[in-house]
């Protein structure tokens, strides 16, 4: 089972923190709040009140034994840059680093991050996705411009088989997968 930390519990890094649980990930939950750790302790695996800023206090908690950590500390810059060089620095695998704008994601790439999460940015594109193209429920980018895309069928494809609808011909789709739900 992969083991998690949350560090930041705020809407974002508890949101995160309960659905790994929920999936069935062992999840570290830090903060230095104890109100949020209070609210979320019957949620996850771990929850403990510490400043993730201090070496000490990350080891004693077992940071170094967790697969992932997902530094969600959001408008706390110093903190989370801090944070983030120090669990680099314990020899933690994976670091997931949020941040508010490019140039903190640059400084938190510079200072070790895995990888760095730009949610605003982020929900933003996927929001004008979804409103160019409604039909398209899910998509996942792919190399060399591809998508794999989960797509509700317009009303004239219903009934008709896959090779009448010519997709790839017209559209330039192919399809992988098709959903064989029964009603």
């Amino acid at each position: 089972m992969k083991q998690f930390a949350v560090i930041g519990l705020g809407s974002f890094g508890k949101k995160v923190a309960v659905t790994l649980s929920e999936k069935g990930a062992e999840v570290l939950a830090i903060d230095k709040d104890k109100d949020k750790i209070e609210d979320i302790k019957d949620k996850v695996v771990h929850a403990v009140a510490l400043d993730s800023t201090s070496a000490e206090e990350l080891k004693g908690v077992g940071i170094t034994d967790v697969d992932t950590v997902i530094v969600a500390l959001g408008e706390q810059q110093e903190a989370a840059i801090l944070t983030t060089v120090l669990l680099k620095n314990l020899g933690v695998g994976e670091v997931i680093a949020r941040a508010m704008n490019k140039l903190y994601a640059q400084i938190l790439k510079m200072v070790g991050a895995d990888r760095v999460i730009l949610i605003e940015e982020q929900m933003g594109e996927q929001l004008a996705k979804a409103l160019v193209a409604p039909q398209i429920n899910e998509n996942i980018p792919l190399a060399s411009g591809h998508l794999l895309a989960e797509i509700i069928p317009k009303k004239e494809f219903i009934g008709k088989r896959l090779d009448e609808l010519h997709l790839r011909s017209k559209y330039g789709i192919n399809v992988v997968v098709r959903d064989l739900m029964t009603e």
